[in-house]
């Protein structure tokens, strides 16, 4: 099972921390920062509508072979840590 880690910068606008992949795959994401939540979802995400994650706290997702998750923060900025387990 290949890993790959990554940190991708979110703010406050839609942008995506996990694409389409060959096979299904688990996708941990966290914030790196404790003063800034980001939120999970489609490419519509919003603070409003999307999947809060506070602080350092993580969470995974299992995701099929296309499917695409995106996060926004509440903050201009802030690092999504990604973990990718194929």
């Amino acid at each position: 099972m290949p890993f790959v880690s990554t940190g991708i910068t979110v703010g406050t606008t839609a942008v995506q921390v996990a694409g389409p992949s060959i096979n299904t795959k688990e996708v941990h994401i966290q914030s790196a920062s404790l003063a800034a939540n980001i939120y999970a979802g489609g490419p519509d995400v919003t603070s409003a509508n999307g999947i809060l994650i506070s602080g350092t706290a993580s969470v995974f997702y299992e995701m099929n072979a296309d499917d695409r998750l995106f996060c926004v923060s509440d903050s201009p900025g802030n690092t999504v840590k990604v973990l990718e387990i194929t």
